[in-house]
């Protein structure tokens, strides 16, 4: 997993609780915490953060993860600004995402095995499959609630395939948030 994601998972910590509590975790996960926003670390490092996360929110390792990912999502836009600011809604920065967020990736992480989406559309619904053996599909769909929020849109994201070791599949609709 990329440095910059651990950096900003402790500055989500440290905003909910604070600096002990990270230090605390990062304890309880026999993990020194000395990441680098340019580092590659593994990913069984951010899985074992997201499970004490989880018992100290007593919430399901999947739903923080949905939520790690959507609080996250703004603050990886604020990294790459430049690239966010070409999209004007939710629906287009998830259907771009293989074309130019994940090449931006790949520059900054030369070793990133970032997942691959794939995309099926109608009017209402874009069916999303998340294509990765990294078992992320939680942290893409906050991801996606993120893009929602960050884009001032509500969205209904509903799993229709359960998440197995090469992917998952769900379905998402976004909308505009009533004003008033």
């Amino acid at each position: 997993m990329m440095g910059m994601i651990f950096n900003e998972i402790e500055e989500i910590i440290v905003e909910l609780f604070d600096e002990d509590e990270w230090d605390r975790i990062l304890e309880e996960c026999g993990l020194e915490g000395a990441y680098t926003s340019l580092g590659y670390y593994p990913d069984a490092e951010v899985w074992s953060i997201v499970r004490s996360v989880s018992q100290l929110l007593d919430l399901e390792v999947a739903e923080t993860l949905r939520q790690v990912g959507r609080l996250l999502l703004p603050k990886l836009v604020a990294r790459i600004p430049g690239v966010c600011a070409a999209f004007e809604s939710a629906t287009e920065l998830l259907l771009n995402v293989n074309q130019i967020i994940h090449p931006q990736v790949k520059v900054m992480y030369p070793d990133a095995i970032p997942p691959v989406f794939e995309f099926e559309h109608d009017q209402e619904w874009i069916l999303v499959h998340y294509r990765s053996a990294r078992l992320f599909s939680a942290l893409a769909e906050g991801f996606i609630m993120g893009s929602a929020e960050y884009f001032d849109e509500l969205c209904e994201i509903e799993a229709f395939e359960l998440p197995k070791p090469e992917g998952a599949s769900f379905r998402v609709r976004f909308s505009p948030t009533v004003v008033g």
